[in-house]
């Protein structure tokens, strides 16, 4: 699997639309799409949606299965 296959996982499983999702993260939908073609998020867009899902950043982009989830200090 990769990022947008896990993106697009979060937002099913999650049940919230591209357009909530760009509101909720202060991004355009353009951002949204893009992802979900073929760009992956980096810097401070990574980890806005990181945090929003509740996901390691590494998760998100490699699948990385020891950081699944974010744990904040």
């Amino acid at each position: 699997m990769n990022f947008k296959e896990r993106l697009k996982n979060l937002i099913t499983t999650r049940q919230i639309s591209n357009y909530r999702l760009s509101k909720e993260l202060k991004i355009t939908e353009g951002t949204i799409r893009a992802w979900l073609k073929n760009t992956d998020p980096r810097g401070k867009n990574l980890n806005k949606l990181a945090t929003y899902f509740n996901v390691h950043p590494a998760w998100l982009l490699y699948g990385d299965k020891k950081n699944e989830f974010f744990l904040s200090p």
